[in-house]
């Protein structure tokens, strides 16, 4: 019954993680909706402009996985923060990273159908038809 309710607490963390990265990634990508109609009205291909805001998103991500490493290597190397804390074994953190990039990817890959949705003219108008 205890894992039950681990399994459960997982599964709703996860869920939580998604929607705060959900929340913060729709809010930076519509801010680049503005200067990705702009550069769709000059010609820059689609697949250039989204690879651009993927390559943006991944960059995003890795302070968030140095702070991960970061914060082991501290704990791992404090006597005090030491004894209280199970390590996991490489894979775990392999889980983390590759966690980290689907979660990214996906979420991002929502973000453009939003974004591509509409038309260039009316990016450039502020979502207003004109």
């Amino acid at each position: 019954l205890l894992n039950a309710g681990f399994a459960v607490l997982w599964v709703l963390s996860i869920l939580f993680l998604a929607f705060f990265i959900h929340l913060c990634t729709g809010r930076s990508v519509q801010s680049f909706r503005d200067d990705m109609a702009i550069l769709r009205s000059m010609g820059i291909p689609v697949r250039t402009v989204k690879i651009s805001v993927y390559v943006r998103m991944f960059l995003a991500m890795i302070p968030a996985v140095l702070a991960v490493f970061l914060a082991a290597f501290l704990i791992f190397r404090s006597p005090k923060a030491n004894p209280n804390f199970t390590y996991l074994p490489w894979w775990g953190y392999l889980l983390i990273v590759l966690g980290m990039i689907l979660l990214t990817w996906r979420i991002t890959a929502r973000q453009m159908k939003k974004l591509f949705s509409e038309s260039v003219r009316k990016n450039l108008a502020g979502g207003d038809a004109q």
